[in-house]
């Protein structure tokens, strides 16, 4: 995996996203998706299979709606210290959900919003239904709303092939200012 990995280094790709955060429009993910597969130290026929489940997991809207989550954090209001509200979305390929994110307000420190998350996951395919919570603390910037540090747990779980698969993880966003 370090060399696909390694594939997707120095190779950047652009969202175009309006005043609401919708994301309106992919650029350059496809050249990213294809260095990726490049790097894999894998025969023909295992490539061609890696680009048909990426194409389906990872196709424009696939993309745009990954991102959203992003670029949504804030309700369309002032907020302080205390206040609550939720956000929810909807992801589809391999892994359908629906995810419905409650976020806090921390703490407010300069241009810097600290919020408490919980996001709920439900499933949205019966085939291979995937629930869960993911929990963690992101930092956000206030006047831009992008993420400059985010940190979270997560515990869900899928059905496939009568068995019960338990995931648990955590992650780190690290964001970076221009």
């Amino acid at each position: 995996m370090n060399k696909v990995f390694a594939g997707l280094t120095g190779k950047p790709f652009f969202l175009t996203i309006d005043n609401e955060g919708k994301v309106l429009e992919v650029k350059g993910f496809d050249k990213m998706f294809n260095a990726m597969i490049d790097s894999m130290p894998a025969d023909a026929q295992a490539k061609q299979k890696a680009i048909e489940f990426f194409k389906e997991q990872f196709n424009d809207q696939q993309i745009k709606d990954q991102f959203a989550q992003l670029f949504t954090i804030f309700p369309n209001k002032s907020v302080k210290v205390g206040d609550t509200w939720e956000k929810s979305y909807s992801l589809g390929g391999r892994m359908k959900g629906n995810f419905k994110t409650v976020f806090t307000v921390k703490e407010i420190e300069g241009d810097h919003v600290t919020l408490g998350t919980k996001t709920e996951i439900k499933p949205l395919d019966e085939q291979m239904p995937m629930s869960g919570v993911q929990t963690g603390n992101i930092i956000v910037d206030s006047k831009t709303g992008l993420i400059v540090n985010a940190e979270f747990e997560q515990q869900m779980e899928t059905k496939a092939d009568n068995q019960t698969i338990k995931i648990t993880g955590t992650g780190k966003i690290v964001g970076k200012a221009k």
